[in-house]
């Protein structure tokens, strides 16, 4: 009677990891759905003629204070927003770099990190 019932553990325990590869496999091929289609891939609208639109503390939309981003093309000054709004700040606010400007305009740490992110942007070279 223990050979059977050990066989039918083993026959349990194999029909149950060949379903968790399984599942695996496919969960493998088929990707976990971070972004939706539509933002894959996504790039900095062109520039208009017209102003942008204000954000929530009244500054336009795609800047950051004390920090020049003339002279950037579009493709460059997306990339620096980006990163501002990816990369933390070293100061210790536990804030991205872009929040800390917003927040704290006399941060110099985070005013030290967006130029910083200006100057990486303005010597690569883009297509």
């Amino acid at each position: 009677m223990s050979d059977i019932s050990k066989g039918s553990r083993r026959g349990g325990l194999f029909w149950v990891s060949l379903g968790l590869l399984v599942g695996l496999t496919l969960w493998r091929l088929a990707g976990p759905r971070l972004f939706p289609p539509a933002t894959r891939g996504a790039v900095c609208p062109p520039a208009t003629g017209r102003t942008s639109p204000r954000g929530p503390r009244g500054l336009p939309y795609g800047t950051l204070p004390g920090v020049d981003l003339a002279g950037l093309t579009d493709r460059q000054r997306f990339e620096v927003l980006r990163r501002a709004a990816a990369e933390p700040c070293t100061c210790g606010c536990k804030e991205n770099i872009a929040e800390c400007r917003l927040t704290d305009a006399e941060c110099k740490t985070s005013l030290g990190l967006a130029r910083a992110l200006v100057r990486d942007a303005r010597q690569k070279i883009h297509p």
